[in-house]
């Protein structure tokens, strides 16, 4: 793919200047080609969404000495006969790798003045870096033990006050009241994450679909403000498409809940984007919040915090105040971010190494020890969207235990609003079932265009919300499984339902798109959803929802990277729910499938699921999990430094 190949030259062309600077600073010369090697591969995993390379894996990963005639199919055969002992010291003796302990973080003027800087940081325990994904992960990891510190807000009576009147009377405390399997109950696990808010500045909250995160957050929200009224809040999430859900998501929530208006009016009603709450700035490196211009807030709440990267991770800690507190909210199990790091589920980590918050073994409303980051992470599993013999909850479960035998059965057992089909048809031909899943977006396109309500206020909305109903969801972009084929045999299918000239033009009346760069002056942004449809005069207005509910309207010329959005990728839809959905994976295995992907693909849908793939391709993904190498897990102290790192798990290639 475009995207490999250009990773690739990268690390190639990034290898030769190692292997340059190498000379130049008067390294050993045997050493050049480890060198060389290595830096290849510290660039291609940075490129894979690694924020670093274990130095004893090099020689195991593939990728490395397939580019013939570049440093790295040199060094590779240099390194043939090489014990990773000596390449660790070859590394640590090369002039353009630092050592950690000798190396600063951010340096102010002063030490900058005083220390030279290299490209490359060899880190305890043989991982290598890019100097500046080595400075988030560890600027990261300092702030989030900063912040994981206990900051209760009002007396303990107060607040467990406040909890029965949020959520009723507390349950006998107990250590069986946690979310053990075979436990029997249900633990009020919501009311303890309320519990944990109001007692840390760090509170991460991690639940599939349907388990209860944004009436938890909702409560939360409302408990604070009713503690501490002076509290300044904001709400964000990394996308524009997860920021308009948690929006909607909320005022829903507020709708059906019985909220004293002095709070209701002091909720904030508009979620940012990070970039935007930070404030992007085009053609700066630096947000115009950072740690000397901390953000004007003091509670930031972050939604499908899953999808946040290092590096936005890290900006994100800078900018927050001393005295801030921080609420993530996300799911673990779903994919991490398309950048680099899996900060979520690392921070989730913290969890699964030392069990479960205190606050569900002594006192549900008033933890009293602490032990770190264990206690402020909760993890929200009794789902009230998917019962526990639901079909889609039940293979998502399969999935995520990676039990594929489980799975397949399961599967083959077509249980109702699941469907499988195993033989996948040319993208031509899986078109025309597809389109079928877009019936009530024609009809609704039909109305807008040419019925009696055709081009009135309320049709945009109509024709938005018969789109989000059903959408499909692809593993690849290329290739007759992918979403560019697919876009252009569905389109085509679609402009015929129309009765629409098929002529060459990317813009039709009723095509849906899908915004993929952020414009601060049209106001949308990557992950953005929106349908053409055409003014009295037959021109062509792409119609967006707002956040109240209504639409508002960006000629075509004006927008921003966008693309047809009748199929998607799975990591596109993250933050998107539908009623029904159809997932698309390629008809042979590849690196890419991952029992993340499937999982995020299938928790997608409320109540209809059609896969359509060959069983050794599900059943190969199924047990491929996802791979990050990090350090930050080991830094907040946990057990766990690598995800995927335990026996019998696919080990990522580039």
């Amino acid at each position: 793919m475009a995207a490999d190949q250009a990773a690739d030259d990268l690390a190639q062309a990034f290898a030769q200047l190692m292997r340059d600077l190498q000379h130049e600073l008067g390294g050993a010369i045997a050493d050049t080609e480890t060198v060389a090697f290595a830096a290849w591969h510290a660039s291609r995993a940075a490129s894979s969404g690694h924020s670093c390379i274990a130095v004893r894996d090099m020689a195991a990963v593939d990728g490395g000495a397939d580019s013939a005639g570049g440093p790295c199919h040199q060094a590779s055969h240099a390194l043939d006969a090489n014990a990773p002992d000596a390449w660790l010291a070859a590394l640590a003796r090369s002039p353009v790798v630092a050592r950690a302990e000798d190396c600063i973080s951010r340096p102010t003027s002063a030490e900058a003045g005083t220390q030279m800087f290299r490209p490359l940081v060899l880190d305890h325990g043989g991982l290598l870096y890019l100097y500046r994904y080595w400075d988030y992960e560890k600027r990261l990891a300092a702030r989030l033990l900063a912040l994981d510190r206990a900051a209760h807000l009002g007396s303990d009576e107060a607040r467990a006050q406040l909890l029965r009147q949020l959520f009723g009377e507390a349950p006998a405390a107990s250590a069986e009241r946690n979310d053990s399997p075979g436990s029997g109950a249900h633990p009020d696990q919501q009311r303890i994450a309320a519990a944990t808010a109001l007692a840390r500045r760090l509170c991460v909250i991690s639940g599939g679909p349907g388990t209860g995160k944004t009436a938890t957050v909702v409560k939360i929200l409302c408990a604070l403000l009713m503690l501490a009224p002076e509290l300044r809040v904001a709400l964000a999430a990394p996308t524009g498409k997860a920021a308009a859900r948690m929006q909607e998501s909320i005022r829903d929530q507020l709708a059906n809940s019985r909220v004293p208006d002095e709070v209701r009016t002091r909720l904030p009603n508009e979620a940012f984007t990070v970039h935007r709450l930070l404030g992007y700035r085009p053609g700066k490196a630096q947000f115009w919040h950072h740690r000397e211009r901390p953000l004007n807030f003091d509670v930031v709440v972050v939604d499908e915090a899953s999808m946040l990267d290092l590096a936005l991770a890290a900006k994100l800690l800078d900018a927050l105040p001393e005295q801030g507190r921080l609420i993530m909210l996300g799911d673990k199990d779903q994919l991490a971010s398309v950048e680099t790091g899996a900060v979520f589920a690392e921070i989730c980590a913290a969890r699964e190494s030392t069990g479960a918050p205190k606050a569900s073994h002594e006192s549900i409303d008033t933890p009293a020890h602490d032990r770190g980051l264990a206690d402020s992470v909760i993890r929200l599993t009794h789902s009230y969207r998917f019962s526990a013999a639901g079909a889609i909850g039940k293979l998502a479960r399969c999935v995520n235990d990676g039990d594929a035998g489980a799975a397949l059965a399961y599967l083959a057992a077509s249980p109702s609003g699941l469907h499988w089909e195993e033989a996948v048809p040319k993208a031509s031909a899986l078109a025309r079932v597809l389109i079928e899943g877009y019936q009530d977006y024609i009809d609704a396109c039909i109305d807008a265009i040419h019925g009696d309500a055709g081009r009135g206020e309320t049709a945009p909305a109509a024709v938005l919300a018969a789109f989000e109903r059903y959408r499909v969801l692809c593993a690849v972009r290329e290739g007759e499984q992918g979403t560019a084929e697919l876009n252009a045999c569905i389109g085509e299918r679609f402009r015929a339902a129309l009765a629409q000239d098929r002529g060459a033009s990317q813009w039709f009346p009723g095509r849906p798109v899908l915004v993929t760069r952020n414009d601060y002056v049209v106001q949308v942004f990557n992950g953005d959803v929106g349908v053409a449809l055409p003014t009295p005069g037959n021109d062509l207005l792409v119609h967006f929802r707002t956040s109240d509910g209504g639409t508002r309207t960006v000629a075509p010329a004006r927008l921003p990277d966008c693309e047809t959005a009748f199929a998607m990728t799975i990591h596109k839809a993250q933050g998107s729910e539908f009623d029904g959905i159809d997932i698309v994976l390629p008809v042979r295995d590849n690196r890419l499938l991952t029992r993340e992907l499937l999982y995020t693909a299938l928790t997608r849908a409320r109540t209809q699921v059609r896969l359509w793939a060959p069983a050794e391709v599900v059943k190969a993904a199924i047990e491929r999990r996802t791979q990050r190498y990090s350090g930050l897990a080991s830094r907040l102290g946990n057990r766990v430094s690598n995800r995927g790192e335990q026996s019998g798990e696919h080990r990522a290639g580039w």
